[in-house]
């Protein structure tokens, strides 16, 4: 029945490739908390939302790095939404669009923050 219920509530949402300048900056800074960096990925990267009624509820950042490779470089989903499979509906979008464009591999970096 649980999945039944996520299943349900991901059907009212919308993931579409948005432009930098919409992208939600306190949302990506959830999860990368140097805005230098971000502004300065974000710029250069296709950037993705899920969109529900009006409202950017989850923002992933992808950067083309060459030779077919892509660097997911961000994802961050409302607190409100997480545990809900909306971050997984992003990701497999991305997936599907970074494999659509060419893309043979998507790689995630990690980063570390903090003392």
């Amino acid at each position: 029945m649980q999945i039944a219920t996520k299943i349900a509530s991901l059907s009212n949402l919308v993931v579409t490739e948005i432009s930098y300048i919409q992208a939600p900056l306190d949302l990506l800074l959830d999860a990368d908390p140097c805005e230098d960096a971000v502004q300065g990925y974000l710029r250069k990267s296709r950037v993705y939302a899920v969109i529900k009624e009006g409202e950017i509820i989850a923002v992933c950042a992808v950067l083309p790095r060459g030779n077919a490779v892509f660097e997911l470089m961000n994802i961050a989903v409302a607190k409100d939404y997480q545990s809900q499979g909306v971050g997984s509906l992003l990701l497999q979008y991305v997936i599907d669009k970074t494999k659509a464009l060419g893309g043979r591999k998507l790689v995630l970096g990690t980063g570390t923050f903090g003392p």
